[in-house]
């Protein structure tokens, strides 16, 4: 088995939006599948957890990844729009700040980004489309990598919209299976992007 090579940082952005409502058990159980997969890995990480619905919310700020403790019900409570634009800008305008203030030898090897959403976009109030595609696009030009997941749309478009990979964009039904099947797959992709080896 491949292992990670050297410190991550994760971010994991999550629609709660009202929608998810249908899905929050599911969502609850699939993030916890994905806390797991990351916590087998080994090697050092830092994990973000970005909540957006109409506002975002940060529980863990770069938390190393052994300390953060699996979702309860009352953690992931759909309500509200999908501030997606918002979330994405907060999480890494925040995280590229916080790297470039930290001293070369302590900065992370790999940073990976995913991306879970079960609509579209209607209720940022402080970036837009163009302006997260330039902050991904430069951001993937550091090194970073990204993973989009999506329901109810097309995800390979969605993705391209702000700047991310059609191989990294998934599409997922918006049933309790979907998100289920969702989660596990950000979990492989999460894992896969932090344990290949550098070309």
């Amino acid at each position: 088995m491949s292992q990670s090579t050297g410190p991550a940082e994760l971010v994991c952005i999550l629609d709660r939006s009202g929608s998810m409502e249908p899905l929050r058990a599911d969502a609850v159980g699939g993030f916890n599948v994905f806390l797991d997969a990351q916590k087998a890995v080994p090697g050092e990480a830092r994990l973000s957890v970005v909540l957006f619905d109409t506002e975002v919310e940060t529980p863990h700020d770069r938390t190393p990844l052994a300390s953060v403790a699996p979702f309860a019900p009352a953690d992931f409570v759909p309500r509200g729009g999908t501030a997606l634009y918002d979330a994405v800008g907060d999480a890494l305008y925040r995280l590229h700040s916080r790297i470039a203030e930290t001293r070369a030898e302590n900065r992370p090897e790999r940073v990976v980004v995913a991306i879970l959403t079960d609509g579209e976009e209607n209720s940022s109030t402080r970036y837009s489309r163009t302006q997260i595609a330039d902050a991904i696009a430069a951001r993937r030009a550091e090194g970073w990598e990204f993973t989009f997941l999506a329901a109810n749309q097309d995800a390979v478009l969605a993705a391209e919209a702000i700047g991310i990979a059609r191989e990294d964009a998934f599409s997922f039904e918006a049933t309790p299976a979907g998100a289920r099947g969702a989660m596990f797959s950000m979990a492989e992709d999460v894992t896969l992007k932090r344990t290949r080896a550098r070309s």
